[in-house]
């Protein structure tokens, strides 16, 4: 390849390296110290260099496979984008290309596996689980981009190895050529293709997570990296810049949003405090911004941290986990804000023996009634439970605003929409021809129970629109 250059012969392998490999390098330094000191730049700069060692691992994961079936690989050339293994030939079998294909990505694996043991060696399994979300160590964040690795290769496209290990399967039953063809047919009708999640404007440290999806795809939330020591809770919508729920302060390292509510009206999720080693509960709502979920103060011993991971449909009920003085996990609840310890109100109804200990609590139903997850049985074993609340734990709301009438008018290629809205009520109307295009037409406007204008959408000729109508009380 031209630009680039030998540096190493490995098992009969001239391992290259092309010259914008170097302007990479550069780029990372300057970014990263930019963000805070020359040492940042330079550990930005050796983090890259461990990653592509990684890379070179994946590529001779695929070299020697190949080798061991007469298979020779002329060179490995590394690129600012990742590593190419030039083999001499394909494989003629098909079990041999799956072999050759999976073999990087078995790599990785690996390599992921061995971090894994590292970050948990000396430390209880909790506190490495607490690095891993925080996402602060430099092994967690390689270990990270390992698993990243695997995913990434596995896609069904071509080149990626996910796309050869797609024709080889097929090609244990179709003709190589068809095989082919077929392979390139399902990635072509975008049935493995996935939407990119933009990273925070303005900065240079593009680490980000999502975790939880609204009900009808449009809002995802998860986290994004602000700067070397800023993580911020965020919600992207229809696949657009994220918007910040909440940034972290400067000892601050971990912030993810965890749940997202169907209607995307709540969010919930954990900051995790490098001072205090500790987490908190956090919940959003797009009218009461971010609040802090307060533990359960019953019980013999106190909360020291909490972690809110599931949000129920009517996004009433968070459930989750926390950790008590002694170090032992406990499941935790909250309704409406208010806080409840899985086991005192299993005990006291008697649908737990007082031996159990409810760990976490991870799953719950639409209402928020039910809550399901695991604990420590009298036996010792590790055992799921479901606990089903009664209606004093979840009082009855007030009925929702009523919606107002809508009328509208299809004139010239515009629609015109009206409405008769109840006094007291403020409405607004969110649409759009597709998710991608959802948004908000106007601010809230009062009901006065005359009818009024209320948008008007033009460009209407080549298509239809949705329209979403919300309510609040005044």
């Amino acid at each position: 390849m031209k630009w680039s250059f030998p540096i190493a012969r490995i098992f009969g392998t001239q391992l290259r390296i092309h010259i914008t490999f170097f302007l990479l390098l550069i780029w990372v330094g300057f970014a990263f110290a930019g963000e805070g000191d020359w040492t940042d730049g330079l550990t930005g700069v050796v983090f890259v260099l461990a990653l592509f060692v990684c890379v070179i691992l994946h590529e001779f994961g695929h070299a020697l496979t190949a080798r061991v079936y007469g298979i020779k690989t002329p060179d490995i050339t590394l690129l600012p984008i990742g590593g190419v293994a030039r083999l001499e030939r394909m494989p003629k079998e098909p079990t041999h290309e799956l072999l050759v294909a999976l073999a990087g990505p078995a790599v990785n694996l690996v390599i992921a596996a061995i971090l894994f043991v590292i970050l948990q060696a000396g430390t209880p399994f909790r506190e490495a689980y607490m690095k891993l979300d925080s996402l602060s160590g430099f092994f967690g964040s390689l270990m990270l981009i390992n698993i990243w690795l695997v995913l990434f290769n596995l896609i069904p496209a071509f080149p990626m190895d996910g796309g050869r290990v797609l024709r080889a399967l097929l090609a244990t039953r179709l003709p190589y050529a068809k095989a082919t063809n077929v392979a390139a047919w399902f990635w072509d009708r975008g049935q493995a293709k996935a939407v990119w999640l933009p990273p925070l404007g303005g900065t240079t440290v593009p680490n980000r997570g999502a975790f939880g999806v609204s009900a009808n795809g449009s809002q995802v939330v998860g986290w994004a990296q602000a700067s070397l020591t800023q993580q911020a809770a965020v919600m992207w919508t229809h696949g657009g810049a994220p918007v910040v729920l909440h940034k972290t302060g400067d000892t601050v390292l971990g912030l993810s949003a965890l749940s997202i509510s169907p209607d995307g009206s709540v969010v919930a999720g954990f900051a995790y405090n490098a001072g205090t080693g500790k987490n908190t509960a956090f919940k959003w709502t797009e009218s009461g911004g971010m609040v802090a979920l307060s533990p359960p103060t019953t019980g013999t011993h106190a909360l020291t941290y909490t972690t809110a991971v599931r949000v129920s449909a009517n996004g009433r009920v968070i459930v989750g986990y926390g950790e008590n003085v002694l170090g032992n996990e406990e499941a935790v609840f909250w309704v409406d804000e208010q806080p409840f310890r899985v086991s005192d109100i299993a005990f006291a109804a008697g649908a737990l023996p007082a031996s159990w200990e409810p760990f976490r609590a991870y799953g719950v139903d639409a209402t928020g009634n039910s809550i399901s997850g695991y604990g420590r049985a009298t036996s010792g074993k590790i055992e799921a439970y479901v606990l089903v609340l009664d209606a004093s734990y979840i009082p009855p709301q007030p009925p929702p605003p009523p919606l107002p009438i809508i009328k509208s008018a299809f004139i010239e290629g515009s629609l015109s929409i009206r409405f008769v809205g109840v006094p007291g009520i403020d409405y607004r109307i969110r649409g759009g021809k597709n998710l991608k295009t959802w948004n908000t037409l106007d601010d809230w406007k009062e009901g006065t129970g005359q009818e009024v204008l209320f948008a008007t959408i033009p460009d209407l000729s080549d298509s239809g629109y949705f329209i979403q109508v919300e309510a609040r009380a005044d």
